[in-house]
This record gives structure tokens, C-alpha cells and sequence, in this order.
């Protein structure tokens, strides 16, 4: 699965959500995160996948503490409690 990611060239965030087919061996797009950052992090948890927090532009101290979820059985996001605090280029596992 490949969540978010952007462009040090054009400064752009994306809203990426990919997710390969291992049978087919292909990649699919879905649909894509609300909100367009880099520098977020992800990790799966009772077969939903969790974004957080993030950075909006490349070179702004434009940090997100937001949380969205993401259910690859309905292909949707839902809103999740903001962490505490705005954060980017950080790590989550479960």
C-alpha cells in the first residue's frame, strides 16, 4: 500500500492510495486520502489502515495532527481523534 507521499520539485502534496494485488501482481488506485501531506505515518490495526499527522507543504512548518482512517473493504476514510500535538516525518507500528 502506498499512502500520501509529494514532490520536493513542485512543493505539492499527494493524496495518493494505492494498494497492490499480489495475486495479479498490479496496483489499483483508491480513493484517495482527504487530506495531501508527505512526511505522515502509517500502520494497520484490526484490518484498517491509520494516517497520521504529516506535513501539507514541503519547506513550511505546515505540520497536521489530524487522524484518518482508512477501510480497504469499503474503499473509505473516516476522521479519527487529532493527536495532541502536529507532527511530521515520524513512525507508527502496531
Amino acid at each position: 500500500m502506498i499512502i500520501g507521499g509529494g514532490t520536493r520539485i513542485t512543493k505539492t502534496p499527494y493524496a495518493n492510495n494505492e494498494i497492490n494485488n499480489q495475486i495479479t501482481n498490479s496496483w489499483g488506485i483508491r480513493t484517495p486520502m482527504p487530506t495531501p501531506r508527505y512526511a505522515l505515518a502509517a500502520a494497520e490495526y484490526n484490518g484498517k489502515v491509520y494516517v497520521f499527522g504529516g506535513q501539507l507543504i514541503f519547506g513550511n512548518a505546515s505540520l497536521v495532527n489530524n487522524v484518518e482512517i482508512y477501510d480497504p473493504i469499503t474503499d473509505s476514510w473516516s476522521t479519527g481523534s487529532p493527536m495532541p500535538n502536529a507532527r511530521c516525518e515520524l513512525t507508527a507500528v502496531t
